[in-house]
C-alpha cells in the first residue's frame, strides 16, 4: 500500500469516525468503550445562571447547578477539522451557542429541544479565537481573533474587523448600556471599541491585564501579571485588592462580598470587606484554574486542574458537588484488579483510577507534580507504580498509595521510568538519568547497590517476570541487561535510533523494544535477535496480548497486532486520536489507548483480530 493512499484511507477513516459518533453508532470495528471526557478547553455559565457549558476536546457537555448532573446536551467535537475548543458563549435567550477554536473557526449551534443542532460555521482567520461574546439582542457575535476583533451580523453573515489592538484580545463584553464594545487585551488593559466601525473609542490602561469578569453593578475586574485587581466603572480604574505573592491572576470571579482568584499555582478566595482569605482549595497542585459563579453569587465554581468541574457554597465553603472525568492529554495507562479498573497518568501529574464497567472515575489518587509518563502495573492488576516528582504506588486491594524518594546522598531527581514486576513485589525506578534503584513491595525497602550506567540518560525500564532481569535502556537506544540477584551486568544490546518502549513477554522469553521505525525481539536466552519488525510509524508503546500469541504496537495513528509465531502483522486500525499509551488487560481480550485528548479507548481484541 503506497503512503498517499494509506494517508487518503486515514482521512476517510477519520471522517467515518465522527460521522458514526453523531449518529450515536460505535465509532470503530473492535472499539469497546470510551472513557473520558476529554480535555477542558472552553466553559460558559449560562446567563440563566443555572446551567454550566464545558467544551472539550472530543465534546460539549452540559451540567444544571449547583449539583453538577450531566445534562443530555452532548456534543461531538471533531480536533482534526475545526481545532480544539478555545472560547465559548451562549446568546442572552439561550438558543444559540458559539465556540471559537484554535484553527480561527466560529463554530454555531441553534440549541432546540435537549439537543445541539450545528450551523455553518465562520472561518475568521488561522489565529486562536480566544474569546467570544453574543450582543444583548443576540443578533450579533463578536470573536477575538489574535490580536484583533472580528464582529458577525449573523442575519446577514457579513463580518467587520478591527484594526490591530495591541495585543492578544483576552475577553470580550457587550455592555448593558452604551454602543461599544469592551475588549480585555493581553498586557495592555480594557479598549472599548464603536460598536460599528470598530474603531478605538478609548483606552483603560492597565499594565499586565491577564483576566477580568464583571459584577452585577456593570463594574468589570482586572487581574494583572502581578496579583493585583482593579475596578472599572465607567473610565476610571482604581486598585481594589493586591496579593503580597504576585502570582499571575488567570480567572477571577465576584461573589456577595468575596472575589476569588485563580492563580497560576493555586485558588483562593478573599473577603472584601476584611481583606482576608476566608477559602483556599486543598489541591496544592492547581495549575491555571477557572473560577465562576452563579448567577446569585451563591455558589463558587471552579476548575481547579484539567480532570474535574466543582462546586462550593459560597457561605460554609463546602464542596457540593463534583464532575470528574475530564483529563489532560493522558500519557500513560494500565489495567487494575484483573482488568475492572483502569488506572490513567496525565500531563498535568494528575492520577484517576476508573471502573471499566460504569465508565465513571472512581478515585483521583494523590500526587506531587510532574507529568506521569512512567506507569507499570503488576500482572493482575494488584499494584501499579508512577514516576513524576517521586516514585508513587498504589494498592488496589487495600486502596493504599506510598511514595518513595529516589533521592541519592541527599540529592533527588525525577522519575521517567518504573517497572514492576509480575506478582508487583519488585519496583525498579531510576534517578538522576542514568542510576536505577530497586525496592521491595509492600514494605518499601530499598536495595542497594543501585544500578549505575555510563548512559546519556534511562527511557525505559523493564523488570522480567519473576523480577531476576532488569532492562535499563536509554534514549540513544542501547539496553542494558542487569542481573538482580548478581548486582550486575548481563550484557549490553544495541537498538536502532531513539527507544520509545520495552517490554518482557508473559514468559520471560522474549524482551521487546521500539525504535523509531523498528521493533526488535531479542531471545532472552542467547540475547541473540529473534525478529526484526518493520513499521511505518513511530512506535510508541508495547504490549503482549496473554494468551492470543500477538503483540500490539502503537503508534500516533495506527494500533497494529503482530502475531508473536509468525511475526508477521495480522491487523491494523486506524487511530481517532493521537495515541500516547498503551495496556492490556490481564485476560488478554481488551486493549487500552490512551490519547493526546484527554480519553482513554477500549479495543475488543477479537474483534480487532476479525477486521483487516
Amino acid at each position: 500500500m503506497t503512503t498517499s493512499l494509506r494517508v487518503l484511507q486515514g482521512v476517510l477513516w477519520a471522517g467515518a469516525v465522527w460521522a458514526a459518533a453523531l449518529a450515536g453508532t460505535p465509532e470503530l470495528p473492535g472499539q469497546k468503550v470510551q472513557l473520558g471526557l476529554g480535555r477542558i478547553g472552553a466553559v460558559a455559565l449560562a446567563p440563566s445562571g443555572n446551567s454550566l457549558w464545558v467544551a472539550t476536546t472530543v465534546g460539549i457537555y452540559r451540567f444544571d447547578l449547583p449539583y453538577l448532573r450531566r445534562l443530555p446536551w452532548n456534543y461531538v467535537l471533531d480536533p482534526w477539522f475545526h481545532g480544539e475548543p478555545a472560547s465559548l458563549a451562549l446568546s442572552p435567550d439561550e438558543k444559540l451557542m458559539a465556540c471559537g477554536t484554535t484553527r480561527g473557526k466560529l463554530l454555531l449551534w441553534r440549541t432546540v429541544a435537549s439537543a445541539l443542532y450545528p450551523l455553518e460555521p465562520f472561518v475568521l482567520g488561522r489565529e486562536r479565537v480566544q474569546a467570544v461574546a453574543f450582543s444583548g439582542d443576540g443578533l450579533e457575535l463578536a470573536a477575538g481573533v489574535g490580536r484583533e476583533v472580528v464582529v458577525v451580523d449573523l442575519l446577514t453573515g457579513e463580518m467587520r474587523r478591527s484594526p490591530d489592538l495591541g495585543g492578544p484580545v483576552l475577553g470580550l463584553i457587550y455592555p448593558a448600556e452604551g454602543p461599544g464594545i469592551y475588549a480585555l487585551v493581553e498586557n495592555l488593559g480594557v479598549v472599548v471599541l464603536d460598536r460599528r466601525s470598530l474603531e478605538r473609542i478609548r483606552l483603560v490602561e492597565i499594565e499586565g491585564a491577564s483576566a477580568w469578569t464583571s459584577s452585577p453593578d456593570a463594574a468589570l475586574w482586572v487581574g494583572t501579571q502581578r496579583c493585583e485587581v482593579y475596578r472599572i466603572h465607567g473610565s476610571a480604574a482604581e486598585v481594589v485588592f493586591v496579593h503580597k505573592r504576585q502570582r499571575p491572576i488567570r480567572s477571577l470571579a465576584v461573589g456577595q462580598g468575596w472575589l476569588a482568584l485563580g492563580l497560576e499555582y493555586g485558588l483562593e478566595v478573599w473577603d472584601l470587606a476584611r481583606n482576608k482569605v476566608v477559602f483556599e482549595h486543598p489541591d496544592a497542585w492547581i495549575w491555571r484554574p477557572w473560577v465562576g459563579v452563579d448567577g446569585k453569587g451563591r455558589y463558587l465554581l471552579c476548575i481547579p486542574g484539567p480532570h474535574g468541574v466543582e462546586s462550593w457554597d459560597a457561605e460554609g465553603w463546602r464542596r457540593i458537588a463534583w464532575a470528574y472525568g475530564f483529563s489532560d492529554a493522558i500519557l500513560s495507562v494500565g489495567f487494575l484488579q484483573n482488568g475492572r479498573q483502569l488506572i490513567t497518568g496525565c500531563r498535568e501529574g494528575s492520577l484517576q483510577v476508573w471502573d471499566v464497567s460504569t465508565r465513571e472515575v472512581l478515585r483521583v489518587l494523590p500526587h506531587h507534580g510532574g507529568s506521569v509518563y512512567a506507569l507499570a502495573t503488576s500482572a493482575e492488576g494488584t499494584w501499579a507504580a508512577w514516576g513524576a516528582g517521586e516514585v508513587g504506588v498504589y494498592n488496589a486491594i487495600t486502596g493504599d498509595v506510598n511514595f518513595y524518594s529516589n533521592a541519592w546522598l541527599g540529592w533527588a531527581s525525577s522519575v521517567t521510568a518504573v517497572a514492576l514486576s509480575a506478582d508487583g513485589q519488585l519496583l525498579a525506578a531510576n534517578s538522576f538519568g542514568c542510576m536505577v534503584f530497586l525496592w521491595t513491595l509492600p514494605e518499601g525497602r530499598r536495595l542497594a547497590p543501585p544500578a549505575i550506567w555510563d548512559c546519556s540518560y534511562v527511557a525505559e525500564l523493564a523488570l522480567s517476570p519473576d523480577g531476576t532481569t532488569l532492562a535499563i535502556g536509554d534514549y540513544a537506544g542501547r539496553i542494558l541487561v542487569w542481573s538482580v540477584p548478581a548486582r550486575k551486568e548481563t550484557t549490553t544490546l544495541q537498538g536502532t535510533g531513539k527507544l520509545g518502549a520495552m517490554s518482557f513477554s508473559p514468559d520471560g522469553k522474549l524482551l521487546v523494544a521500539a525504535f523509531e521505525n523498528e521493533v526488535i525481539v531479542w531471545d532472552t536466552t542467547t540475547w541473540d535477535i529473534a525478529a526484526r519488525l518493520e513499521v511505518k510509524w513511530e512506535p510508541r508503546g508495547l504490549a503482549f496480548v496473554q494468551g492470543q500469541d500477538l503483540l500490539a504496537i502503537l503508534g500516533s495513528s495506527e494500533l497494529g497486532l503482530w502475531s508473536t509465531e509468525t511475526w508477521t502483522e495480522v491487523s491494523r486500525t486506524y487511530l481517532p486520536f493521537i495515541g500516547l499509551g498503551l495496556a492490556a488487560s490481564p485476560d488478554g481480550k481488551l486493549l487500552a489507548t490512551s490519547h493526546a485528548e484527554g480519553l482513554v479507548i477500549l479495543w475488543d481484541v477479537a474483534s480487532l483480530l476479525g477486521h483487516r
